[in-house]
């Protein structure tokens, strides 16, 4: 799932609650990568719907200063 499907879902659907489970971040050099799980209930068409999910995000430090996000990854599993 690409982050323009996670937001075109979150959309359609009404979040009731997300929680962050776990997260590790990792450096190599001028790069950071975060990985980790959570978990979210939403209604979707009238019906609780309980996902748990995996998020991959890579973070490159700017010469200018600061951080710019390159590419993020979420994966999800539904509950019904």
């Amino acid at each position: 799932m690409t982050k323009a499907d996670f937001l075109a879902r979150t959309e359609k659907a009404r979040l009731q609650h997300v929680v962050t489970e776990s997260m590790t971040a990792q450096i190599f050099g001028t790069t950071g990568i975060v990985t980790g799980t959570y978990r979210s209930t939403e209604m979707l068409e009238g019906k609780a719907v309980q996902r748990r999910g995996r998020l991959i995000n890579a973070w490159v430090y700017k010469a200018t200063g600061g951080v710019s996000r390159l590419k993020t990854r979420r994966s999800c599993v539904e509950n019904r």
